[in-house]
C-alpha cells in the first residue's frame, strides 16, 4: 500500500481533495473498514496510476 502512494507520490489528504471527498472515507477504505463505490475505486486507481484490480489487492492487505 505505502509503495504504490509513494510511486504515486501522493497521500491520503491529497487522495480525498483529488476525489473530491472527505479524507476519513480514504482512512476507512486503507484501513479496511469500508470500500470505495465502484466509481471512487476507478478514480482511485486512476490517481495511484495502477489497475482497477491492483487498487483492489492493495485495499485488502490494508485489512
Amino acid at each position: 500500500m505505502i509503495l504504490a502512494l509513494m510511486k504515486a507520490s501522493i497521500n491520503k489528504y491529497e487522495i480525498a481533495k483529488k476525489l473530491g471527498i472527505k479524507h476519513q472515507s480514504v482512512y476507512a477504505w486503507f484501513s479496511g473498514k469500508t470500500s470505495p463505490s465502484m466509481k471512487h475505486l476507478i478514480s482511485l486507481s486512476k490517481v495511484l496510476g495502477i489497475s482497477v484490480e491492483e487498487t483492489i489487492m492493495l485495499l485488502k492487505k490494508g485489512k
